[in-house]
């Protein structure tokens, strides 16, 4: 992000930029703050850091919506999103991925011949961690007030890597 500011390719005038870089970090939250503190929350009430981390997305890409005319022009097709928790995308809110540039160290994908991911059977491939406070498609609360119906209807059933 510091050597992106630093870019003679940056722009200060958003009418000249050709993308927007959307600076969301949420794998720092999840980490260092949810993944050894009670608190604070991101917008919702979990121990869930998948459902944190839907909710800080949701309230940014909420917040670039209404903030500036930029999104709405093309639909965030020329904006970039990070994804740099260990599952990539997976869990990325489907607004933003199916619509943004995508930037992530990682994606997993469907089972292939010489693969050996395993998938859901709405096409999104399974979580492979055990600790259910990543899994992001296992043990999705829906008891929160701040994200009714839980996280999944926010994710949809993207893939979790797109090339």
């Amino acid at each position: 992000h510091e050597l992106m500011l630093q870019s003679p390719h940056r722009t200060l005038d958003p009418e000249n930029a050709d993308f927007f870089y959307v600076p969301v970090y949420a794998s720092c939250f999840m980490e260092a703050v949810a993944g050894w503190a009670d608190a604070p929350w991101w917008s919702v009430h979990s121990r869930s850091m998948v459902k944190q981390g839907v909710g800080m997305y949701l309230d940014a890409l909420n917040w670039v919506r209404t903030t500036y005319p930029y999104w709405n022009a093309t639909r965030g097709a020329n904006h970039i999103w990070l994804f740099s928790h260990d599952e990539g995308a997976c869990w990325a809110p489907s607004e933003i991925y199916n619509t943004s540039i995508i930037l992530s160290q990682w994606g997993r994908l469907p089972v292939t011949a010489t693969g050996n991911a395993s998938s859901s059977a709405a096409g999104m491939v399974n979580s492979s961690t055990s600790r259910w406070e990543y899994n992001f498609n296992k043990g999705d609360d829906k008891d929160d007030p701040a994200m009714t119906g839980g996280y999944l209807p926010a994710i949809g059933s993207h893939a979790c890597y797109t090339p």
